[in-house]
């Protein structure tokens, strides 16, 4: 299986300095967006990921949730492209059902795969620049609208006045039990 973090990375050294938006065709971009994307979240479902689900020890790093991941691989093999839906060659189709845990035979080898992969690389922490205005943090349970694309405005009642809190009292000694 490849490594999807060493391919981000290579598709980071590949774009340089350049913008997701300036670098892809705008059909990708405009069919899934990179400001959609989010540092340790799930690429399609948003969920947030813990370290050791996206590091599991001995295994390729993930950049989808076990459940998503899962649900791509069980739909295939897929005779079109996951990233632009052109019919895919007889051969990767074949590769698919050989091993269908593979992703990249999913996909068009070429644009429609660094496009994918440079979405995971903004999973990984991969600093992609991108032309939109980047998601905000998923606050509580508000995962909806980040799948739709808004943004998320915290309510006054969500909003912590830090300048307010003071220590009830200091702390001179702590006394250590034995």
């Amino acid at each position: 299986m490849c490594d999807p973090k060493a391919e981000a990375i290579r598709v980071y050294n590949k774009v340089g300095g350049q913008s997701l938006e300036n670098s892809f065709p705008p059909e990708f971009i405009q069919n899934f967006p990179p400001s959609r994307v989010q540092s340790h979240h799930c690429l399609r479902c948003l969920r947030d990921l813990s370290s050791q689900e996206m590091f599991p020890g001995g295994r390729m790093p993930r950049y989808m949730c076990e459940d998503c991941y899962n649900r791509i691989v069980y739909s295939g093999p897929h005779s079109n492209c996951l990233t632009c839906g052109g019919p895919l060659p007889y051969h990767q189709v074949q590769s698919q059902a050989q091993n269908p845990r593979e992703l990249k035979h999913a996909f068009h080898q070429g644009v429609c795969w660094d496009y994918h992969v440079a979405l995971a690389g903004i999973v990984f922490g991969i600093p992609f620049k991108t032309n939109e205005v980047p998601m905000l943090p998923n606050y509580g349970n508000n995962t909806d609208s980040l799948r739709k694309g808004l943004f998320y405005r915290p309510k006054e009642s969500d909003v912590i006045d830090v300048t307010r809190s003071k220590p009830n009292r200091i702390v001179k000694r702590l006394k250590l039990l034995e």
